[in-house]
């Protein structure tokens, strides 16, 4: 019964699973060159599925259909998905896939309960200024396509190889004996043969899946950054930001001398001023300072001395919202600056420069805008050095 059902013998054949194989069919003559493998259980061609997809899923199989070959599936996979996810301009499997997102999805603005079509992105922000991580929804990293275009953003490829391509190579590999569950373990004691593979399929599946989502993760590369120097991306930005504080003060104690003693630098940040109370901010500083001076962390002023003073702060707070916006920017350029010089110093570690974002790149030291010619600085200063003496004693302040 050599024709078998289908009138075809297959060798090599490679089973990955029950009712699950893919080989070289071979009629009449022996033909180790086909043109398209006999497969069975194995989908490399859904609708809706990209071309890498496909291509991906062929060359596995090919590998493995190689009479010269003597890598495991296992192994062929790796390599097959390792040079998918490289950074080549000229990767057809990629470029295919992009090509295809690109072009099957019309853009425009959908109405209200309407369907429409979409690509997600590689988010353009992955820290904040502080260099914390940002994690960002799929809502918030969709686009147009004609968005994508125009802004030559970059596809998010590890959001659409974890749904698609991911399970595909899971099914090729996870009968590796690695992913087996240990023979002491509970499955492996299961009597039901058909349940037994049941769990054991399960298992080595959830295994497998686990492992390729680092592996994909690990070697995706985007804009020449890899997910390793992501990773150390965070680390540094957080010292690129302490270092611009450091600096920050240091310019501003030899912009505005002693008012920064007063308030310490802190009174210029931007987000903090704004949203909350500036007089009660004022008021608060100056309280520290009180008690600082005078050493009694018990010390209080009457209703009417703070009602006055918080009056006369209050003429000012206005004039200086100019002067923090100023600030602020400079602020921003100088967190910006710091990264610089980490991209300059350690590019192999954090990326190269050319890797960061456009406005981000700031090879200067920032100049720190003309603060000290805002004359509410010295009326402000005034004032408080005239009520702490006048809470105080002059004798405190000497």
């Amino acid at each position: 019964y050599l024709k078998m059902a289908y009138e075809e013998v297959l060798f090599p054949v490679v089973f990955t699973g029950k009712k699950k194989y893919f080989g070289i069919s071979h009629e009449d003559t022996p033909n180790f060159k086909p043109e398209e493998f006999f497969i069975r259980g194995i989908d490399t061609v859904k609708q809706g599925k990209s071309q890498v997809f496909k291509t991906i899923g062929d060359r596995i199989m090919w590998g493995a259909m190689d009479i010269n070959n003597d890598r495991s599936l296992y192994d062929i996979a790796e390599d097959v998905l390792r040079d998918a996810l490289k950074a080549d301009k000229d990767n057809k499997a990629v470029q295919q896939f992009i090509g295809r997102m690109r072009g099957e999805h019309e853009s425009k603005i959908p109405t209200p309960g309407e369907r429409f079509s979409y690509v997600v992105t590689h988010p353009d922000m992955t820290f904040d200024l502080r260099g914390r991580k940002l994690t960002l929804t799929k809502g918030e990293r969709m686009e147009f396509v004609d968005v994508v275009k125009e802004l030559d953003k970059e596809l998010d490829l590890y959001h659409y190889f974890e749904k698609t391509i991911i399970g595909l190579c899971a099914r090729f590999i996870m009968y590796d004996k690695k992913y087996e569950p240990a023979l002491s373990d509970k499955i492996m004691q299961i009597k039901d043969p058909d349940e037994k593979y049941k769990q054991i399929d399960d298992y080595a599946q959830k295994k497998v899946k686990s492992w390729l989502e680092g592996f994909v993760k690990e070697n995706i590369i985007v804009n020449g950054v890899t997910s390793k120097m992501i990773g150390s991306r965070g680390i540094v930005y957080k010292r690129a930001y302490r270092n611009a504080v450091k600096k920050a003060q240091e310019i501003l104690y030899q912009k505005i001398g002693g008012l920064y003693e007063i308030f310490h630098g802190e009174w210029l940040n931007y987000e903090i001023f704004m949203k909350s109370n500036p007089i009660k901010i004022l008021w608060g500083r100056f309280i520290k300072c009180v008690i600082k001076i005078t050493k009694d962390k018990n010390l209080s002023v009457d209703d009417e001395m703070k009602e006055k003073i918080c009056s006369d702060f209050a003429r000012y707070p206005n004039e200086l919202v100019k002067c923090i916006e100023e600030y602020n920017l400079f602020f921003h350029k100088l967190v910006y600056h710091m990264r610089y010089k980490e991209h300059v110093s350690i590019p192999e570690e954090i990326g190269p420069v050319s890797s960061m974002r456009k406005n981000e790149i700031i090879a200067n030291l920032p100049a720190l805008p003309h603060i000290s010619e805002i004359e509410a600085l010295d009326n402000i200063s005034n004032l408080w050095y005239f009520y702490l003496e006048d809470i105080t004693g002059p004798e405190a302040l000497a």
